[in-house]
Formats: structure tokens, C-alpha cells, sequence
């Protein structure tokens, strides 16, 4: 009788769970999708602009002054936007649509990044084994998820990574560790290595920053056929874009990223990085920042540099840890926790980073979830010892951290403000806060995971 009510009210929870993603995914399509494909202009067309200028012949104008790719901008017909952000690679993955008009290639890219969010969500769940409710649950969340609507407005990048990244670390990390290195098993691990490198070598393309945090994980494991394939396959698109535009090509580019932490514009809250908060608080700029706490910017690098160390020290620790202590039990659900650890460092630490890159966080905040609700067995089957208060604390403590996470990292916070002055720039930083908060969740279920009897999870692999 009991089994056949839990049964009942489980169909019906799955019915309610259908309904809302339908309900979910069409109030993104009305207030998000459909609205971009209306849209007079690309808003951040740099990547069409940049790709339309190479095809012309103007290649020399991208990187030339930040005005004169405006002027370029505007006598394509569209609005002003920035590329010297981007490596030359970035312009190989949009030359396909250079070819069409700024709004029909504004659409296409928009439906292409539409489907590689899809993707990258069901490889995911089908990964990590997700049951069936909860994977109707994480399906109604995430059109909810702001920087993701925010992508979408934007015609950016992103979704494009996300996928790639998951690809990455189901193939590179999860799927490799179930293969035994002896035989014909050996060479599919091979194969797997080579496969991963390759999609973190198109993310390298794509946004050369990121891919190298990412690449982190597999430096400490020693990974030689996955970073080669990486290494390779940026080297390669490197190579065509020198032969296509010259060596000189790539001057302007690398200088821009060396020098992008120190621009003025970095002080506002639309960038939630450190580098932004320490810019926004220290360092005064009549455009871009009138009210800062004090006008010291000297102070901004005595405070990056040590920051930034020991944030990349802690990782790197962390990380030679899991190395040696992670579980590495076939199709391991937790093997995947390193490269997550270095998704929020990435965001942390990048020069500037808007709403839309956090669309990035899917995969860490979905993967711990995943770690956590394994963990909750565990957790139940101590809940009779002796330490049950402090078994149930440690857990409580990482479940509450995550969901906050959740909630900074992806909530519609409009932190955007001009002009806001002095400490109240603290309240303005839900992403930075929101990254921060992930990284030490992350960090706990890597280092003290395998190590405490409170947290080891007995149900970390997938089947």
C-alpha cells in the first residue's frame, strides 16, 4: 500500500516537473529567443565584425585602435563593440558566417549556441547518472538561469565552451579512468586522451584564457596525449592565422591581454572578477569610476599579486591532492571534481568576465550536486553513530555553501550599476562571491572527501 502510494505521488511529481520545464524553456523562448531574433543588430557583433573585416582583406583593422573598429562597425551597418579581447583564432570559428547579414548571422549563431546548451546539459546528466526526477528538475531550472538568458541577448560564446568543457572531462577524466591500461582497452584510453585534447584544444581557439586553467588538471596528472592534443590543435589554427594575416598579426592581440587588467574600464560592476572589485575600490577614473573608497591604485597590485598566488597556489595544492588521493573508481563521478575546481578559478581570475561567462559554472554547480546527493546516503547511514551532530554538520555546512553558491552564481541580480560609490561596490559582486563560494565547496569534497568518514560517499559512481 505504501510502496504503491510513493509510487503514485512520484508520477505525479514527474508530471509537475514536465510542466515546468515546458513552462520554463517558453518563457525563455518568449522573453529571451524571441526577442534576439527581432533584434535590429547583433549587440555585441565584434565576432561578425572581426570575421566580416578578415574577409575583406582589412584583417590589419581589428586590432589597429579601438575607434577605427568602431568606424569599421559602423560602416557594416551595426553597432560599436570591442574584439582585441579575442586571439586571431577566434576569428577561424566565425568566418563561416561573415558571409551572411549581421542579423541572420546573429540568429544562426544564436540557434547553434541554443543546441550546444541542450547538448553539453544531456551529456551531463547522462554522465553523472542523474535520476530521472532530479533530471526533470535540473531541466526546469536551467533556462531560469541568468547568465545563460544573458548569452542567449548577447549572441556570445559561451554555451560553445560549456560544451567543450564537458566533452573534455566526461572523455578526458570520467570515461578514461573505467578504461584498464593493458590491450585494446589501452588504446581506447588512448583514443579518449586524444578526443578530450581536442576539446579543450577548440576551447583554447576559441578563448585561449580559459583553456589554459582548464588544462590544469591534466599538467598534475600528467596527461601527456591530452595536452599534446590540445597544445596541437591551437598550434595548428595559430599557424593558419599567421600564413592568412601574417606573424605581426598576433603583436597587438597579446599585448592587449597583457594589458587588460589595468584599464580603467575594468573598475565597473559589470565585470565580477577580482581584478574589477580591487580596480572598483581603489582606483579613481572620472568615466568609469567617480566614487572609489580611496584613489591608491599602487595598492590594487599589492593586493592582486598575493591574492591571485595563493588563490593559484591553494588550486594547484588542491589539485596535486586529488592527483594522488581522488577516487578512482570506473566512470567516477568524482574524478570530474578537479577540473570543476578550476572553473571558478578561471572566472576569479580572469581580467574581466560579464554575466554571460558564468554560464561556464553549469557544469561544476550540476557535477556537485550530483557528489552531494551521493553523499546524502552516507550521511543517513551514520546518522545512528556516535558522531552523528558532527557527521551531520560538515554535510549541512557543504549543502548550504553550494545552494548559496547556486543562488549568487545564477539569480538575476542586477549588479550592472553605474556610478556606484565607495563600499557599497561590496553588495555588487554576486558572481565574484557566488565563484568564490564553489571554489571552497569544490575544494572541501576534493581534499576532505576521501579523508573524512562525515563525507566520503559510498554512491560516487555513475552506472
Amino acid at each position: 500500500m505504501i510502496n504503491a502510494l510513493l509510487k503514485a505521488l512520484k508520477s505525479r511529481l514527474r508530471l509537475v516537473l514536465i510542466m515546468l520545464v515546458v513552462l520554463t524553456w517558453a518563457d525563455f523562448g518568449v522573453r529571451v529567443f524571441l526577442p534576439a531574433l527581432d533584434a535590429p543588430h547583433w549587440p555585441n557583433p565584434a565576432y561578425w565584425v572581426a570575421a566580416r573585416l578578415a574577409a575583406e582583406g582589412n584583417a590589419d583593422l581589428i586590432y589597429a585602435d579601438r575607434q577605427v573598429f568602431f568606424e569599421q562597425s559602423a560602416r557594416l551597418g551595426t553597432v560599436p563593440d570591442i574584439f582585441e579581447a579575442n586571439m586571431p583564432t577566434t576569428i577561424l570559428v566565425f568566418l563561416p558566417l561573415q558571409g551572411f547579414s549581421e542579423t541572420t548571422a546573429y540568429i544562426i549563431w544564436d540557434v547553434l549556441m541554443i543546441l550546444c546548451y541542450i547538448l553539453a546539459c544531456a551529456l551531463l546528466l547522462r554522465a553523472l547518472s542523474v535520476p530521472l526526477t532530479a533530471a526533470l528538475a535540473i531541466w526546469a531550472l536551467v533556462p531560469l538561469f541568468h547568465p545563460w538568458r544573458e548569452n542567449i541577448s548577447r549572441g556570445q560564446a559561451y554555451p560553445l565552451l560549456l560544451l567543450l568543457l564537458i566533452v573534455g572531462a566526461i572523455v578526458g577524466f570520467q570515461q578514461e579512468s573505467a578504461v584498464p591500461p593493458s590491450g585494446k582497452s589501452a588504446l581506447g584510453s588512448q583514443g579518449s586522451q586524444w578526443v578530450a585534447g581536442l576539446a579543450f584544444g577548440l576551447i583554447a581557439v576559441v578563448k585561449l584564457y580559459y583553456a589554459a586553467i582548464f588544462l590544469l588538471e591534466a599538467l598534475f596528472l600528467r596527461r601527456g596525449r591530452l595536452l599534446a592534443g590540445a597544445i596541437g590543435l591551437f598550434a595548428l589554427a595559430a599557424a593558419v592565422t599567421m600564413v592568412l594575416w601574417g606573424v605581426g598579426f598576433w603583436a597587438a592581440p597579446l599585448q592587449f591581454a597583457l594589458n587588460w587588467r589595468d584599464r580603467p574600464e575594468t573598475a565597473v560592476t559589470a565585470y565580477q572578477t577580482l581584478n574589477s572589485l580591487l580596480t572598483h575600490l581603489f582606483r579613481y577614473d572620472p568615466t568609469w569610476n567617480r566614487g572609489p573608497v580611496a584613489d591608491v591604485p599602487q595598492l590594487i597590485a599589492w593586493l592582486w599579486w598575493p591574492l591571485v598566488l595563493a588563490i593559484l597556489a591553494a588550486t594547484c595544492l588542491i589539485l596535486w591532492v586529488s592527483s594522488r588521493h581522488l577516487d578512482a573508481t570506473p566512470r567516477s563521478v568524482r574524478a570530474m571534481l578537479p577540473v570543476a575546481l578550476t572553473v571558478p578559478v578561471g572566472l576569479i581570475l580572469a581580467p574581466v568576465a560579464e554575466d554571460y561567462h558564468f554560464v561556464l559554472t553549469l557544469f561544476p554547480l550540476v557535477l556537485v550536486g550530483k557528489v552531494l546527493w551521493d553523499m546524502s546516503t552516507t550521511v543517513r547511514e551514520r546518522s545512528s553513530t556516535a558522531n552523528w551532530l558532527k557527521v551531520h554538520r560538515s554535510y549541512l555546512v557543504l549543502v548550504g555553501l553550494f545552494a548559496f553558491s547556486g543562488i549568487l552564481l545564477g539569480a538575476p541580480w542586477r549588479f550592472n550599476v553605474p556610478n556606484v560609490e565607495g563600499w557599497h561596490a561590496l553588495l555588487h559582486y554576486p558572481r565574484l562571491y557566488g565563484s568564490l563560494l564553489l571554489w571552497v565547496v569544490i575544494a572541501a569534497l576534493i581534499v576532505v572527501g576521501p579523508r573524512s568518514p562525515g563525507l566520503v560517499s559510498s554512491g560516487t559512481s555513475a552506472q
